[in-house]
């Protein structure tokens, strides 16, 4: 697929109609060509077969739109490719209707007895009683006899530069216990396929199936090399955020969509992108509504521009989708607020792609590159008792809920897994490690020797089982909680007391517990775990607890080690409130931490640090709300007045704000230039010499 540094954006043309709509009767070829040469995105995604099954192509192997009178996808395709365009081609693998009509055998069976629910993708679903679709199981005859000889169909017949598989899921380690399925486990593993609550050798169960998705994903891959070495594959939120647990040499770019739409969606596109751009791989980021998937159209400029931003100056694309109608007319409305969007990241093209991202903070996200993943499956405590030595989910949710709180505080961060962790430490103040239950030998390390001289390490929620290979601590049992304030805790079992989220501060004494520790890490707690190696839960309270002890935090080195047992790193949908930053603020201030870039507290700003050469680079967005929804408001306020404080090594020579192209006043006191942002609209740059 043709694509550089410059291809910034790309858009597709979405839809997924059921069998009575009529499709592509107002298509206009003529006027389709004009749209799409007045746009400069280069990457144009079309529906070659939908999430309800319907072909768009005249395909001998699947199954038609019947109300679809010519090959729409293959007359799109050839204009865009006059245009200069590069065309991928849209097709879901894992959503069936007619096909699982016709194959009923092929159709995937749901994991259900007394003690599990019904998985909710394995689901059928029935829309206005007409046509029905449903989830396949790929162990059936489904994946060879009929998707792959579809997609091969489609680079045989049509010049695609791409292929971009959405909904495909056996690539988690999701345990399949369909007939098919059940059949070849028992051969290859010499044993019977059982339920969770009656394997005694899940783990290998479920190592078995992971190994199957990458296996899937490779024959997938090479069919598609056979027929069209030089085109790209893709899997929809594969090695994401989402669904992290992969090879990544096995695609050629990382593409996601963000499933929540979360103010503007801001907070999870930033994370996503934040998450691939550790990797080193080139991803995209797509966009979502604010309300519910596909509703592209009720978002206004500003707001997508906004999430463009994000996702590149975080070091992916911003990908746009474009929800037709069924007949295929052209949306001059659309159109234009698509090409507003163009305009608005042409303009700032150099500034986004200058530099590479560093940080003062590091974030620890190693879920990519665990080697003992955690099973897609757990639903009750006995299975988790048995799954308990692989990744906890709550690992990749905390993760996201830093990502979450540190771009809602305006702080310099970044993600790192083992593979780009040595470098982004050069850069670092501070590590994070939010709920990661295993640290490999190099990852200890390395933070053994980064806090050694003189850099930070704040533990968060579930605490690493090795870290007492370098600094003698210990944990035990993971909290039950989400939150960082606590409720008086009550029995949950005979040894651990259970916490509950009160949503306010409770003042807990060591009495209401005389056994653990829920509050700062007393020194005689401390003392325990490090001399008398006695396993202790470590909480934390609220910031104006009185019992908050003078040695809150551990020397080790140089540098300094908080272990917070409560995760203060809230779910991954919800905006950060203004009290839990409050206690990050205050762990910082324990930590002796000041931040290279500092602005106005409590002010709703991300900033992202870029370093090239001699120059440093912030972009700061703005991350503000109207008074109105963001789905249906052409306002974003600005914020007025923004002061600045960055950490220099000497006087900047000058300090420039782009694309205004303005020189900055500034003070300088020997060690940090302050200045001032008059007004933040959506994104400004400042550079720094």
């Amino acid at each position: 697929m043709s694509r550089n540094k410059e291809d910034l954006m790309r858009v597709g043309i979405d839809f997924h109609w059921h069998s009575w709509e009529k499709v592509g009767n107002e298509f206009d070829p003529e006027k389709f060509k004009n749209d799409m040469s007045s746009i400069s995105t280069r990457i144009v995604y079309l529906e070659a077969k939908c999430a309800m099954g319907w072909s768009y192509f005249p395909t001998k192997i699947g199954y038609v739109h019947p109300n679809l009178d010519f090959d729409i996808f293959g007359e799109k395709c050839r204009i865009l490719k006059e245009a200069g365009k590069s065309v991928v081609a849209y097709f879901c693998l894992g959503m069936e209707g007619v096909a699982l009509r016709e194959h009923p055998e092929w159709e995937e069976e749901a994991l259900v007895n007394s003690d599990w629910k019904e998985f909710d993708q394995t689901k059928k679903f029935e829309v206005l009683m007409e046509d029905k679709y449903g989830t396949p199981d790929f162990e059936s005859p489904y994946l060879e006899e009929y998707a792959i000889p579809q997609i091969q169909e489609i680079l045989k017949n049509y010049p695609v530069d791409g292929i971009w598989l959405d909904i495909f899921h056996p690539d988690n380690g999701k345990v399949n216990y369909g007939k098919y399925s059940a059949a070849k486990f028992e051969k290859a593993m010499d044993r019977p396929l059982l339920q969770p609550d009656e394997d005694p050798n899940y783990k290998e169960t479920w190592e078995y199936f992971y190994k199957r998705g990458s296996e899937m994903r490779k024959e997938i891959r090479n069919a598609m090399k056979e027929v069209s070495p030089q085109c790209d594959f893709a899997i929809n939120y594969a090695c994401s955020s989402r669904e992290p647990y992969l090879d990544r040499s096995e695609l050629d770019y990382l593409s996601s969509d963000p499933c929540t739409p979360t103010i503007g969606n801001v907070f999870e596109s930033g994370y996503f992108a934040r998450f691939a751009a550790q990797t080193g791989k080139e991803s995209e980021i797509h966009t979502c509504s604010h309300t519910i998937w596909g509703e592209w159209d009720q978002k206004e400029v500003p707001f997508m521009c906004r999430e463009a931003t994000v996702d590149i100056v975080n070091g992916s694309r911003y990908m746009l989708w474009d929800y037709q109608n069924p007949g295929g007319a052209s949306d001059p409305v659309g159109l234009e607020r698509f090409r507003a969007v163009e305009r608005f990241i042409d303009e700032r093209k150099t500034i986004f792609t200058q530099g590479e991202n560093i940080g003062d903070i590091v974030v620890l996200s190693t879920v990519s590159t665990y080697k003992d993943q955690r099973p897609a499956i757990f639903a009750n405590d006995e299975v988790y008792k048995k799954t308990d030595q692989f990744l906890p989910a709550d690992a990749e949710k905390t993760s996201r809920g830093a990502s979450h709180m540190l771009q809602y505080a305006a702080k310099s961060f970044v993600f790192a897994d083992e593979l780009s962790l040595e470098k982004q430490l050069r850069f670092a103040k501070l590590a994070v490690l939010p709920c990661q239950s295993d640290l490999t030998e190099k990852v200890s390390g390395l933070l053994r020797n980064f806090v050694e001289n003189g850099g930070k390490l704040l533990a968060v929620g579930r605490l690493s089982k090795n870290v007492s290979s370098w600094c003698g601590l210990h944990s035990h049992k993971t909290l039950p909680m989400e939150l960082s304030y606590f409720q008086v805790p009550e029995k949950h079992d005979e040894s651990h007391p259970k916490v509950f989220n009160l949503g306010d501060f409770t003042e807990l004494s060591c009495e209401a517990d005389s056994e653990r520790v829920l509050d700062y890490i007393q020194p005689n707690g401390y003392d325990a775990v490090v001399n008398q190696g006695k396993s202790y839960e470590v909480g934390i309270g609220a910031p104006s607890s009185t019992i908050t002890p003078a040695a809150f935090k551990q020397r080790v080195g140089k540098g300094a080690v908080v272990l917070c047992g409560g995760n203060i790193f809230q779910g991954y949908h919800k905006r950060p409130s203004a009290q839990l930053i409050g206690i990050f603020e205050h762990l910082l201030s324990k930590l002796d931490f000041q931040a290279r870039i500092q602005t106005a507290p409590r002010t709703a700003v991300e900033v992202v640090e870029k370093i090239d050469e001699d120059t440093r680079i912030f972009h700061f967005i703005n991350l503000l709300e109207s008074n109105n929804h963001p789905a249906n408001s052409p306002y974003l306020p600005p914020i007025v007045d923004l002061p600045c404080s960055v950490e220099c090594l000497e006087k900047p020579s000058k300090i420039v704000i782009q694309p205004a192209n303005k020189v900055l006043d500034f003070t300088w006191d020997g060690n940090r230039a302050d200045f001032t942002l008059d007004k933040l609209e959506i994104h400004s740059a400042v550079i720094i010499k």
